[in-house]
């Protein structure tokens, strides 16, 4: 297999160039772009980008195998930083649900589920789901250990995702924090004990997880022992996730200002005060927009003015509670009930989302140095991508500098 390609002859190449930070306000719809673009690959990362005709002058690109796009739109691969996907139809919870349950009061039924299912099965179904992400252009997807889970359960998942990793899509793992209740901290210090000095360092040290995610619901916390969590994780290289529960949307969003989280995920409701909290703080407000067709979203006024006053925005599928898994449908939503720019959406589904997994530095924009992952749109504007629900754009995939997808084939083998 050849370790040098060229992309060449792309209408608009989507490159994202710009500073080391999260895009906010008039730059979330600054997206670098280069028209007639091309992009030379060697050995799975970029080397140069920009004009078909400098960039074909280059040396190493005469000895390049070349993939035309022809007229279209290359982009970086898309970014899903927020998915509850949990193994589908082999793997029905005792409720029926796809997914995680609803409740902790189930938890005890899903950890017999999962430890009753072979470790191939699972493996199985991820790869399924992985495969359908890459046929709509997301090359990077966070996957959660889940929640209500027991530690043997969660690390079972958790080796399941490193396992996946060199595959066809990177899978940023996460650590669903145990914390779901007032008891943590509390009444619970054998636990925490448990968490600070065994179960976080093991974590780093089998490289098994990259984030921790804490769940906000309302039953309250107590936040200096969370504070004493987080801290010892950044210490260790985790990076924390606030995910905000619908009955505790504002204190979700203190307790990820107050710990200085990476993000804060699938806000429902946003106070104007808050608004502004966000915007001044780095923490990353995650969106999920098919939570629109539920009624349980911050509406468009609200995801304007987060903009407006400079926040940084990522989009993610939350696929698990919201029904689509392409980033291109949550684009389209996020601009047809949000009023966001088709700029904007594509900001937050690549180089934004990057930063809210804590990637930007590999993955999220088409720069030298980076990883090379592309992803070719059959259209002619890159605003066609938001245009569209239910049809798939999508010509081309390459991860790494590998052609992983071409017009409905995955092309990798799993041997």
């Amino acid at each position: 297999m050849s370790n040098l390609w060229l992309v060449r002859g792309a209408r608009q190449l989507i490159t994202l160039r710009g500073p080391s930070e999260a895009r906010r306000g008039p730059a979330l719809s600054e997206l670098g772009i280069i028209q007639d673009g091309a992009v030379l690959i060697r050995d799975g990362l970029i080397v140069s980008v920009g004009p078909s005709r400098r960039v074909e002058n280059l040396r190493e690109a005469r000895e390049a195998e070349v993939i035309e796009a022809a007229g279209r739109v290359v982009t970086p691969g898309l970014v899903d930083c927020h998915t509850q996907f949990f193994p589908g139809p082999g793997l029905r919870s005792p409720t029926g649900f796809l997914v995680h349950p609803p409740s902790r009061a189930s938890a005890l039924n899903w950890n017999a589920v999962l430890r009753s299912s072979s470790r191939r099965r699972i493996l199985w179904e991820y790869r399924r789901w992985l495969h359908e992400l890459l046929r709509h252009g997301t090359t990077t997807a966070e996957a959660k250990s889940g929640w209500g889970l027991d530690e043997a359960a969660a690390l079972k998942l958790l080796r399941i995702f490193a396992h996946l990793q060199g595959g066809p899509a990177d899978v940023i793992a996460t650590y669903s924090l145990p914390a779901c209740s007032p008891r943590y901290g509390r009444d619970d210090p054998v636990h925490a004990e448990e968490l600070l000095n065994r179960l976080l360092p093991l974590l780093v040290r089998r490289r098994l997880a990259r984030l921790l995610e804490v769940c906000v619901d309302s039953g309250g916390y107590a936040v200096e022992p969370l504070r004493q969590c987080t801290t010892r994780a950044a210490e260790l290289g985790l990076r924390l996730k606030i995910h905000a529960a619908p009955s505790a949307q504002q204190e979700a969003v203190r307790l990820a200002l107050d710990l200085e989280a990476r993000s804060v995920n699938a806000l429902t409701r946003i106070a104007l005060g808050d608004i502004a909290r966000l915007a001044a703080s780095p923490v990353i407000v995650t969106l999920v927009p098919a939570l629109c067709l539920t009624g349980q979203d911050p509406g468009a006024g609200a995801v304007r003015e987060l903009i407006r006053a400079g926040a940084a925005i990522a989009l993610g599928t939350g696929y698990g509670i919201s029904p689509p898994h392409s980033l291109a449908a949550a684009m389209a939503l996020a601009c047809l009930h949000w009023r966001m720019e088709p700029a904007e959406a594509l900001t937050a589904a690549t180089i934004n989302a990057a930063y809210a997994l804590d990637v930007a530095r590999r993955l999220g924009s088409l720069e030298p140095g980076k990883q090379a992952d592309l992803v070719i749109f059959d259209v002619r504007d890159y605003r066609e991508i938001a245009c569209h629900l239910g049809v798939n754009l999508v010509s081309t995939v390459l991860k790494r500098g590998v052609l992983v997808y071409h017009r409905g084939e995955i092309l990798w083998n799993e041997d």
